[in-house]
């Protein structure tokens, strides 16, 4: 980077730890697997199945890395990566022997932790609400 015109970028080239880069390239090695899984559908190879099975085997590992950390844009990947395959498996009958669906890191849905407590504080003020007009017209 010396003599070029991109001297300013050294200083962000540093800021790059290993841990994002290593989960990029496993993330970018399970994207290739699947479309190279796709590419052999398409063309009817005898070892079509072998890339799906990588990508799966790949994926496995990665769910219990991610089980184990709480880097939240590669679980975000992690779960388009597993909407694809799914929605992909679910269109296409092939390798009987592979999961149709992968298994999800998520235990809850995000939406339904957000609107419960809201929901719950909605139905508990609006019933205090009533209860104190009936309660004030009757006496």
């Amino acid at each position: 980077m010396e003599g070029s015109l991109n001297y300013h970028l050294r200083d962000y080239v540093n800021l790059f730890s290993e841990k994002p880069i290593e989960k990029f390239i496993k993330l970018t090695e399970m994207y290739d697997y699947f479309y190279k899984f796709k590419e052999d559908m398409k063309r009817g190879d005898k070892n079509k199945c072998d890339n799906a099975t990588k990508c799966v085997g790949l994926y496995n590992e990665n769910i219990e890395l991610y089980e184990k950390g709480n880097d939240y844009n590669f679980c975000y990947e992690l779960d388009n990566l597993k909407e694809n395959y799914d929605a992909y498996m679910k269109a296409n009958e092939c390798c009987p022997s592979l999961t149709k669906t992968l298994k999800s890191h998520r235990v809850y849905n995000p939406a339904i932790v957000i609107i419960t407590p809201f929901s719950i504080l909605l139905v508990i003020s609006l019933s205090l609400f009533f209860l104190y007009k009936v309660n004030y017209i009757l006496f």
